[in-house]
């Protein structure tokens, strides 16, 4: 009988200490001081930023008052990234957006574009210490689209053309077969910019920011056409003919955020 009770007493504060020594370990953990936990934000450095995304849309319609029978499908993505590089007075921002969707209509036998875009552009700033609101920047900019452009339509009709010196050209534009306007990376918009920028004051939670500078925006189209159409003619469709460009000039720019 007193092995038995031994036994029982010997079990006991060993559970007893187990679980002592479990709590203590528990409650050890928030001893650590704050001054010793590692910071996760960065305050430097170089900081990436992605997101991609995808659209879909189908709809069937049958009888329905001023809508054509048929299907109407579209499906397109959406990429929008980033790369910030901050450290002391210095920020190089860059930033990329596609946008591209394609649709088919009931009417239209083949899919084309409803949007088509890619604009990459890239910032940066040099801020005095003193004065702190004081700063440089320099930007330069990539506007385009990324496939061809085409034109189609439900019956023949014919494309009339005012090319660059003013005299006028025909095509034949076939029912349901896509016409060109423009190619792939076409017009291609460049534009790179520099001067001063400002930070007059900051009122939480608003900041606005004032750059002031020259430009200066280069085209380069490719050879495309833009429509003029009117409608009161129905079976002729008025065209321009492009031409590339370069603009140089001054330049102001109000930002609040």
């Amino acid at each position: 009988m007193i092995r038995k009770l031994t036994r029982w007493c010997l079990l006991t504060l060993l559970l007893w200490g187990g679980s002592q020594s479990s709590a203590f370990a528990q409650q050890s953990n928030n001893f650590i001081p704050d001054k010793l936990k590692i910071k996760t934000a960065k305050k430097s450095g170089w900081f990436p930023d992605l997101d991609l995304g995808f659209n879909f849309s189908f709809a069937q319609s049958d009888g329905v008052v001023g809508v054509p029978d048929g299907t109407t499908l579209s499906f397109g993505v959406q990429l929008s990234g980033g790369l910030l590089y901050s450290s002391g007075p210095h920020e190089w921002r860059t930033t990329l957006k596609i946008t591209h969707t394609q649709t088919k209509t009931p009417t239209l036998k083949p899919f084309l574009k409803s949007a088509d875009q890619a604009l990459l552009e890239t910032v940066y700033t040099f801020r005095f210490q003193n004065p702190k609101w004081l700063g440089l920047f320099v930007s330069a900019a990539l506007d385009t689209a990324l496939l061809d452009g085409f034109l189609v339509k439900e019956a023949n009709a014919r494309a009339e053309i005012t090319e660059l010196d003013g005299t006028k050209t025909s095509d034949d534009i076939i029912a349901q077969t896509p016409f060109g306007l423009t190619k792939g990376f076409a017009p291609l918009m460049l534009k790179q910019s520099l001067g001063v920028v400002l930070n007059p004051f900051t009122l939480k939670p608003f900041r606005m920011e004032v750059k002031a500078g020259g430009g200066a925006i280069e085209a380069f189209v490719q050879n495309s056409i833009r429509l003029e159409d009117n409608a009161d003619t129905a079976d002729v469709v008025e065209m321009k003919r492009l031409q590339d460009y370069i603009q140089a000039g001054l330049e102001l720019k109000l930002e609040i955020a």
